[in-house]
Parts: C-alpha cells; sequence; structure tokens
C-alpha cells in the first residue's frame, strides 16, 4: 500500500473523527483530489488509490456510526 496514501487517510479521517471536516462526503473528496494529484505524478497507481479508498470507506461508516450512536446515546434520558 503507498505509504503516501495511506498517512494522507489517516489525516482525513483524524479529522473527521475529531470535527475538523463534518461530513464523510468531504472527508473522502478532499482524499480523492490528493490521490488524483499523485496519480498525475505518478507517485500512485489507480489501483493503490482504490485499495487506500476502499479503506477509508470503511473507516469513515465506521466512524460514522460510532458518531451516530454517541448522537443517540446523548438523547437518551439518563433514567434509561
Amino acid at each position: 500500500m503507498n505509504q503516501i496514501l495511506q498517512d494522507d487517510a489517516w489525516r482525513v479521517l483524524d479529522q473527521y473523527g475529531t470535527g475538523r471536516i463534518a461530513d464523510p462526503y468531504d472527508a473522502l473528496d478532499a482524499h480523492r483530489i490528493f490521490a488524483y494529484e499523485l496519480m498525475l505524478s505518478e507517485l500512485a497507481t489507480l489501483d493503490e488509490c482504490r485499495e487506500v479508498e476502499r479503506a477509508l470507506v470503511a473507516a469513515l461508516n465506521a466512524a460514522t456510526r460510532k458518531r451516530a450512536k454517541q448522537s443517540i446515546n446523548d438523547t437518551l434520558p439518563k433514567e434509561l
């Protein structure tokens, strides 16, 4: 796996996790733009970009589910 792509995916996931990027689609788009630039510079292949993107989508989905679960728990009455 391409280390540059992997590092960018972690950066984007961290930004989504901390709330600096509010929408998971915005996070994914930011990574896709960076990956495209790497492909144009011949620093990454299409297969590497796809591999990292799939992993990022899975991680963003997990983070979104966690965020939704926390939001539900925050709205439940404390007596439950």
